[in-house]
C-alpha cells in the first residue's frame, strides 16, 4: 500500500481479496472464525492497514468483525 490513487487502492483491494480466500483453505478456519490479528501476522501485514482488511473482509467473507478484534 503506496499510494492513495484509485488505481493503486483497487489493487490493494484484489490482492486482500485473493490472501482472504486463500487463508481459510490454508488454515482450516470458517469465516466465523477469522480473526484479524492472525490473519494479518500469517501475512507480516503492518497494523495500518487493518481497517482496510476489516472491509474487504466483511465483504469478501460475509462476517461482521467488531472493533474488539484489533485489540493485542
Amino acid at each position: 500500500m503506496v499510494s492513495n490513487t484509485k488505481i493503486e487502492s483497487r489493487a490493494n483491494r484484489g490482492a486482500f481479496y485473493i490472501m482472504l480466500n486463500h487463508y481459510p483453505s490454508e488454515t482450516g478456519i470458517e469465516p466465523q472464525d477469522f480473526n484479524i490479528l492472525h490473519f494479518a501476522n500469517s501475512y507480516n501485514l503492518e497494523s495500518k492497514h487493518l481497517l482496510f482488511i476489516r472491509n474487504v473482509a466483511e465483504q469478501e467473507l460475509g462476517i461482521k468483525i467488531n472493533q474488539g478484534a484489533f485489540i493485542l
